[in-house]
């Protein structure tokens, strides 16, 4: 079996950040995270199931919520186009509000240098490699604020 993964990634583009989430978030019933057509590829020969993804609002408060990867990466002709792949996802701390994600500067003092170098534009291709010690820190600082109804009632 393989060493779990863990990846920093955003929701929406950085000229097009998102701040919800949305019915674009699911696919066929199951939460997913989209990678754009440059990523997408990149994203299906280095994530594998049980790997971790932490997911990020740009902006003031950062984190929307961590997840486990469980199924392959795909491309999906029926998602919009420009971000036709998909990783299948299991919720497990998600954040129903922005005004719950941690601050930046928080973030840095939690993750160290890995979340100072994605905050200086190592996220630029949409997904970023982190190591656990710096994901499960950002995980425990968010799991207060974890909604804990089903993701299917965010997604609006």
């Amino acid at each position: 079996m393989s060493e779990t993964g863990y990846w920093i990634t955003q929701k929406g583009s950085s000229d097009a950040p998102r701040r919800h989430w949305s019915g674009r978030d699911l696919l066929n019933g199951t939460v997913i995270q989209h990678f754009s057509l440059a990523v997408g590829p990149w994203a299906q020969r280095n994530v594998r199931p049980g790997d971790r993804v932490l997911i990020y609002w740009p902006g003031v408060r950062l984190f929307m919520g961590t997840f486990a990867v469980i199924g392959p990466i795909g491309y999906h002709d029926s998602l919009p186009e420009g971000w036709r792949y998909a990783a299948p996802l299991a919720p497990r701390i998600v954040l129903a509000d922005p005004a719950d994600g941690i601050p930046l500067d928080a973030a840095m003092g939690l993750g160290g240098e890995k979340i100072r170098r994605f905050a200086r534009g190592a996220c630029a291709r949409g997904l970023y490699r982190i190591d656990r010690e710096t994901f499960e820190p950002i995980e425990a600082a968010l799991a207060p604020y974890a909604y804990a109804g089903d993701f299917r009632d965010l997604a609006r």
